[in-house]
């Protein structure tokens, strides 16, 4: 049973700023998506078709399960009340670390908000390079799975999204 763990934790990317990087340019333009009230729009983390480290594929089923499964999600935009409060509130929800900001990882139950596939103006398909020349896409679908949520629907803050499987 380890070895299953391992392999779910161990499966991601390399760099999570290239996850950042992949979720803004299939997502495209956001300039012109309003977030309102205490509502925040969060990209769902899902891991890499291929992963360069271990050579290994990740099929786009398996893909599409980080869709609707997935726990970490990263903040793309915030209403204008989210995350706000008194000094109490703010205290007691973020122990004194600053509340969560666009391009934070956070987690949260699968199931909270609302989900959908947002895709902008200018957004584009992720592509890789298989180990016989064939180029691939990245991850299944155009646009990117995205969830609106309340402020208050996530558990907490984490720095690498493969953390929370």
């Amino acid at each position: 049973m380890a070895d299953v763990a391992s392999a779910l934790h161990g499966w991601g990317h390399e760099d999570y700023e290239i996850a950042k990087d992949h979720i803004h340019r299939q997502l495209g333009s956001i300039d012109n998506l309003e977030v309102f009230g205490r509502q925040v729009l969060v990209a769902v983390y899902v891991r890499p078709a291929e992963n360069k480290r271990t050579g290994l594929s990740f099929t786009a089923k398996k893909q599409e399960a980080d869709w609707y499964e997935g726990k970490v999600v990263l903040v793309i935009r915030a209403g204008p009340s989210a995350f706000t409060g008194d000094d109490g509130y703010l205290e007691s929800m973020y122990g004194g670390r600053p509340p969560p900001q666009p391009g934070d990882w956070l987690f949260q139950n699968a199931n909270t908000g609302i989900q959908f596939s947002f895709q902008g103006d200018g957004s584009e398909r992720v592509k890789y390079e298989d180990r016989h020349g064939e180029t691939h896409d990245m991850y299944p679908g155009d646009g990117w799975q995205v969830r609106i949520v309340l402020d208050d629907g996530f558990l907490g803050r984490i720095p690498r999204p493969t953390s929370v499987v």
